[in-house]
């Protein structure tokens, strides 16, 4: 029998029976392929048997096939790939206006190019367990990503500056890790319904447990009771007057930075309309979240119209005169547009200037979301009505008014006081009556 060495085995130059071959050394060597049902991939099956006969040795493959083709029982309900479902589920968000923004687009890209590495994206819709996805879920924390550092150091001889880069590897987050678990549960639920499968496999695959994004000593919000306020735009207006007149109207008005940064003060439709007492008609009704691109709707889709105070006009009115006389903002429509471009400000822009007025006041974290949870705690505080909180901020649920208010020590001491006001009243009816 002549021999040729093939798989680093030495095996008969032709088949005994159909995927069987004799090794050299006794026994046989078994060679096939099955098609996964779950993938539509076809999946080698090879082995050394050194015991056994060519009957043998077909009958275990036969059996090894049989073991990948388990998974045909029953009939087939979908013969799309998960991935290609979940590219397709995000054009349609896409075209149909569900995701309206670039922060959106980006977000969903990112989670997408994460999700679609898992082994599992190969396999048929119909096909994915809810253990293929809890196992996934579970190797997540291990994950990591390098990111390069630039730091000016100067050189120790020259003194010259020069610039050192270092990499640094670290996890993702678990805010990261739950947006892909959002993403990944949002085309499952989808996947489910279109392909009428009996079971959503992402029902039930738990979230990552997140720090506390605010506590009661660092709520990124400033107090009214401690004039923090005021004291925060004094010095904003010393140490940045660029962003001065945009940190008033946010506190102002309690909206986002993304609902700001693409006003307009002029133009064919300005969101901007003065009267002769110089109060004004603010219409919010668009948002700016990556690059140039901006959105044309608000981020809850509500349009919202406020009649501006005196007060505000006033120092909007201020603003304008100063754009006027540079030659980069006069050509630009924006009520803040940026000093260098005249374009949409980078969000950076104003993030980085609440950083070094909160160093220079010495207060914890806060960030430019602090206007809109500040205005929340001054507007309950002076006792707006729930109602009219929401309608000035677009806020359509109760959950959001709560997710964005912290009670204040005044007012959680003003309820204690009334608390134990009515214990002592009880207290003293009772020693009285027992007298």
């Amino acid at each position: 029998m002549e021999w040729v060495k093939r798989w680093n085995m030495w095996i008969s130059t032709e088949p005994s029976l159909p995927g069987v071959w004799r090794h050299k050394d006794g026994g046989v060597v078994v060679r096939g392929h099955a098609k996964d049902p779950r993938s539509g991939r076809l999946v080698e099956i090879k082995k050394y048997l050194p015991d056994a006969t060519p009957n043998q040795g077909l009958a275990w493959l036969e059996g090894e096939r049989d073991k990948v083709r388990r998974e045909r029982r029953g009939p087939e309900r979908s013969q799309t790939h998960f991935h290609v479902f979940a590219a397709r589920l995000l054009e349609r968000k896409i075209a149909s206006g569900d995701i309206a923004s670039a922060a959106g687009r980006t977000k969903w890209k990112h989670a997408l190019e994460h999700i679609l590495r898992a082994p599992w994206a190969n396999y048929y819709t119909d096909k994915i367990r809810h253990a293929d996805l809890a196992a996934w879920r579970d190797s997540l924390p291990a994950l990591t990503y390098s990111r390069v550092r630039r730091f000016v150091k100067k050189h120790p001889e020259t003194g010259k500056p020069r610039v050192e880069r270092v990499v640094e590897t670290k996890a993702y987050d678990s805010t990261t890790l739950n947006i892909w678990l959002g993403v990944l549960s949002t085309v499952s639920a989808a996947m489910t319904r279109e392909h009428e499968l009996p079971r959503d496999p992402c029902l039930g695959l738990k979230r990552f447990t997140e720090d506390v994004s605010y506590q009661p000593d660092a709520p990124n919000a400033l107090s009214p009771e401690r004039n923090e306020i005021g004291e925060f735009l004094a010095e904003m207006k010393l140490r940045y007057p660029q962003h001065y007149a945009m940190a008033f109207l946010g506190f102002a008005i309690g909206h986002r930075p993304s609902t700001l940064r693409p006003l307009r003060r002029k133009g064919p439709q300005p969101d901007l309309v003065f009267n002769e007492d110089s109060s004004a008609k603010l219409y919010l009704r668009r948002s700016h979240s990556e690059k140039q691109e901006v959105m044309g709707r608000t981020k809850t889709g509500v349009p919202v119209v406020l009649d501006l105070p005196k007060e505000v006009g006033l120092i909007l009115k201020a603003h304008i005169a100063e754009l006027e006389k540079e030659k980069i903002t006069l050509k630009s429509d924006l009520l803040f547009p940026s000093r260098r471009t005249g374009g949409l400000q980078a969000k950076t822009g104003l993030s980085k200037a609440f950083e070094a007025v909160r160093n220079a006041l010495f207060l914890p974290k806060l960030t430019p979301k602090a206007m809109r949870r500040t205005w929340k705690d001054v507007a309950r505080s002076a006792g707006v009505e729930a109602v009219v909180r929401k309608a000035v901020t677009g806020h359509a649920t109760d959950a959001m008014e709560v997710h964005y208010s912290m009670a204040q020590a005044g007012e959680k001491r003003e309820a204690l006081e009334k608390v134990v006001s009515i214990n002592t009243a009880r207290a003293k009816r009772d020693a009285a009556s027992g007298q």
